[in-house]
């Protein structure tokens, strides 16, 4: 899971089989979290209402859907995905 890079430092592999879906789990979760405090901050809802936007769009499923790797991009990207702008 970790690795040295090219100057010695210990990093997180990003590499697929170096992280098992527990840790990609953890990483889409503190995303999600994440994309709920901007989508609520942007659009000026609750992060109730944030939340349900989320949970009941493709951007949702897609996070949490490994196979896409959407999981591996920043809260930004996912926010625009979600909006349908990429």
């Amino acid at each position: 899971m970790y690795e040295r890079n090219k100057k010695g430092v210990i990093v997180l592999s990003t590499e697929p089989n170096s992280m098992n879906d527990e840790v990609k789990s953890k990483c889409a979760n503190m995303l999600f979290a994440e994309i709920v405090s901007m989508l609520a901050a942007q659009e000026n809802i609750s992060e109730i209402e944030a939340k349900a936007s989320l949970i009941n769009s493709g951007a949702y499923d897609a996070l949490f859907d490994f196979s896409t790797n959407l999981w591996k991009e920043s809260p930004d990207y996912i926010l625009a995905y979600h909006r349908g702008l990429v």
